[in-house]
């Protein structure tokens, strides 16, 4: 039975299936009763009599062996509910003595993540990089169509600027500014090139697989040392779509020392998975040098998966920076 694979909504939905096959065979072999097995004979003498009796005979015949069908087909239908009930009660008995909750929360979560990045790829993308594309042809058909080419002279101009912005950007180092002073607090911005950025995204799904497999582990040893077999058996079935979804869709926290333009402080740095949505920079830091301080909070751009972005923000820098 162990080795069994079976999908008991599988086997429902296919004896539903046979259940309306059945059905319509039947109705086939009751519309098609009456013409076959009581043919007129084309005449009356004794051929034409006994060609129409061979023919009805034939009829005949074929709705005994119809309604043998019909009643095979009915004891297989059963038989494949029965099956299916078996299955599913056996499925349920064995959820219930090991939990494997490792692979729906991997399924689901990556499924999630994976519409977040369509709905941005469609909605924010698609337009930012139609407009880019589309941006300088309409410029130049709506000019010679009008005669005006005034804006045209400016094109070159535009792209010498968006080229200076798009180096900008692949080259600015980190940066800090003050954005709020008061008694109680002080906030502070900063500022991260691309690379920068990206390369804290890309950190995140190592460091979330790498923190899942951790916690596996010592989840499998804590259940051996505890005698809990099942325990442990369970975690060790779980370990892969941990691992897997913490490096997909993983979400951690990490205390770090920050080098910042001349102050040095403490903070919880967010690590997410390749998948993870992008969330605001937000952080609540400890600082030695300012111990009057009740908080310092760092905030920044959002940051979050890679793939996000990869989405979000590279096609909106390629379109602000080359676009009209």
């Amino acid at each position: 039975m162990s080795f069994v694979l079976t999908t008991p909504e599988l086997m429902t939905t296919a004896a539903q299936d046979l259940a309306a096959i059945r059905s319509t065979l039947g109705e086939a072999s009751a519309t098609a009763a009456a013409p076959t097995t009581a043919l007129a004979a084309a005449a009356e003498d004794e051929i034409s009599t006994g060609i129409a009796a061979l023919f009805g005979a034939f009829g005949s015949d074929y709705q005994a062996i119809s309604a043998q069908a019909q009643a095979f087909h009915e004891q297989l239908i059963d038989l494949l509910t029965a099956s299916g009930g078996a299955y599913l009660s056996a499925e349920t008995a064995a959820t219930a003595t090991v939990t494997t909750g490792g692979f729906p929360s991997l399924v689901a979560n990556t499924t999630a993540n994976l519409q977040t990045i369509a709905d941005t790829w469609t909605n924010q993308t698609v337009p930012i990089l139609t407009h880019a594309v589309t941006g300088y042809p309409q410029l130049i058909s709506t000019s010679l169509a009008s005669g005006n080419v005034l804006p045209l002279l400016a094109i070159p101009a535009n792209l010498a600027q968006g080229s200076a912005t798009l180096y900008q950007a692949f080259s600015s180092p980190v940066s800090l500014s003050l954005t709020s002073l008061t008694p109680s607090g002080i906030s502070l911005g900063v500022g991260l090139g691309l690379p920068q950025l990206l390369a804290l995204n890309a950190l995140g799904a190592p460091v979330n697989a790498g923190l899942a497999a951790g916690a596996s582990g010592t989840a499998i040893f804590g259940a051996l040392q505890a005698g809990d077999t099942m325990g442990a058996i369970s975690t060790l079935t779980d370990t892969p779509a941990n691992i897997a979804n913490g490096f997909l869709n993983g979400s951690q926290m990490l205390s770090m020392q920050l080098s910042l333009p001349g102050l040095s402080v403490a903070a919880d740095i967010p690590f997410s998975g390749l998948l993870s949505p992008l969330q605001p920079l937000s952080l609540t830091a400890t600082t030695p040098v300012l111990p009057l301080l009740n908080s310092l909070t760092i905030t920044g751009p959002p940051v979050g998966g890679l793939v996000p972005s990869l989405v979000q923000y590279v096609p909106e820098l390629l379109a602000t920076s080359l676009g009209p």
